[in-house]
């Protein structure tokens, strides 16, 4: 049951004036390093000619271990579930634990073929570079 997150995605929305409290958020559960396709599809999820501008995460870097699924899940979102110009379409990550390993995923990162700006006071953001 993902009625918490939605719960919470929800109260998040309308503090930001994006919707009303009638029309329910779309939440995708999603494993990193599975098929981002494959969940949109078991949720039941019509994204049609939507894409994101803007993907946001924080706190993810926990586990080095998942690392690899995660640039993998990020790469997969930025190439087929973000606007067609990969130019606009960015990652911005909230990052302020300093953990031993966590330089690996921006390691991984720049591997992957993603452009990474620090934006100070622990904000990092990514853009799609595969392209290029």
């Amino acid at each position: 049951e993902y009625g918490e997150i939605e719960a919470n995605l929800r109260c998040n929305y309308e503090l930001n004036g994006i919707i009303s409290s009638s029309r329910r958020p779309c939440h995708v559960p999603h494993t990193w390093g599975t098929c981002w396709q494959m969940s949109v599809a078991a949720a039941g999820v019509d994204v049609g000619d939507n894409y994101f501008d803007t993907i946001v995460a924080s706190d993810i870097l926990l586990y080095v271990s998942a690392y690899p699924a995660l640039v993998k899940t990020l790469q997969e979102l930025m190439m087929c579930c973000c606007t067609k110009n990969t130019t606009t379409t960015i990652f911005v990550m909230s990052w302020n634990r300093r953990m031993k390993g966590s330089s690996e995923f921006f390691e991984r990162m720049k591997k992957a073929g993603f452009d990474c700006q620090h934006e100070g006071k622990c904000i990092y953001t990514f853009r799609y570079a595969a392209e290029r």
